[in-house]
């Protein structure tokens, strides 16, 4: 029998099933507001197979620790014009996958368009309440899609 207790620092607690030492799954519950990581999806195909699919490249959000995202279209208003005055505009959400894979287009056959969309860019308010807009430059080396090497810049909004 193992009992774990929970640790107010964490949000999620792992527990390893060869030791029985708990771990943290993440880093302490306030220091962190977006995850670059891999997520894994199940497709029931209505025959019921069901098709398990993994995606590299997903950006998602501390939403346990109250962190919020919003999607601004660059035909709204452009990174570079974005400022503080303009939060009241954005729609913010709770989900952990506002980002998620929105920001790119992989490379894969019959993908003429790879690489970074540059129609859009993120407005993220974190853990401690502080608002930065956030534009994905490249997916990897030369933006031609291929993993690896991705670009970002961000701005603290004051």
């Amino acid at each position: 029998v193992v009992e774990i207790e929970k640790d107010p620092l964490y949000n999620f607690i792992g527990l390893s099933l060869a030791t029985g030492e708990r771990t943290p799954a993440q880093p302490e519950a306030k220091k962190w507001d977006i995850m670059w990581a891999y997520a894994a999806s199940s497709t029931e195909m209505g025959t019921g197979l069901v098709v398990i699919s993994i995606t590299q490249d997903v950006v998602t959000s501390n939403n346990v620790s109250n962190v919020e995202t919003a999607l601004v279209m660059t035909s709204d208003k452009s990174y570079a014009d974005f400022k503080a005055a303009d939060i009241a505009s954005a729609t913010f959400q709770t989900t952990a996958n506002v980002i998620g894979t929105g920001w790119r287009t992989p490379a894969m056959p019959g993908v003429t368009n790879a690489g970074v969309k540059s129609d859009r860019f993120y407005v993220i308010k974190d853990c401690a309440g502080n608002y930065y807009k956030l534009q994905f430059l490249k997916f990897g080396s030369g933006d031609t899609g291929e993993r690896g090497r991705p670009e970002l810049q961000y701005e603290l909004l004051q």
